[in-house]
């Protein structure tokens, strides 16, 4: 089976933010491999991927460092929602953290070489996503849940951030 992930990085110094990843039928959301240095994922919404939504990872004698996956929606992917693979030395100073990911099929999470904070698993009600629409419904759990380090000025329909308390993932 061919792999058709939807983003491939490898490199130094990357950011992928405020972006719909989905619908890669036989593949990852987001593949941070082999040899990946400070890599930031934030500010997106990974979904529908058919097999894990993000992943990081090494082999042979490169590995992923210093990666960022903070403040995404991860959900409906094929196997986990995040998760890890080190098939050489396993990375160091990777950081999880404020992410929602909820109904992935193998689970969602399954990261070792990573340090993981402050995730929520919930449905994140989307408005209607059968029909695309990812906005989030006034009683969402991802309202006002992300930090403002790694917050995009402006959401995935380009309002601007924040619209309540705090901004949201």
């Amino acid at each position: 089976v061919q792999r058709d992930h939807n983003i491939y990085v490898e490199g130094s110094g990357h950011l992928i933010a405020s972006s719909l990843i989905r619908n890669a039928p036989n593949g990852y959301g987001v593949q941070i491999y082999p040899s990946s240095q400070n890599v930031m994922l934030v500010g997106n919404t990974i979904t529908a991927n058919g097999r894990n939504g993000v992943l990081i990872g090494s082999d042979g004698t490169t590995t992923t460092t210093g990666a960022r996956i903070v403040g995404n929606i991860i959900t409906a992917n094929g196997e986990y929602g995040i998760a890890s693979y080190w098939g050489g030395a396993t990375g160091s100073n990777n950081v999880v953290s404020n992410n929602l990911v909820w109904g992935n099929t193998a689970g969602n999470l399954s990261v070792a070489g990573a340090s993981v904070q402050a995730t929520l698993n919930a449905n994140p009600l989307f408005v209607n996503p059968s029909a695309g629409d990812f906005r989030l419904q006034a009683t969402s759990p991802a309202l006002g849940q992300n930090v403002w380090d790694y917050t995009p000025a402006s959401d995935l329909t380009g309002a601007v951030r924040p619209q309540g308390t705090g901004p949201d993932l």
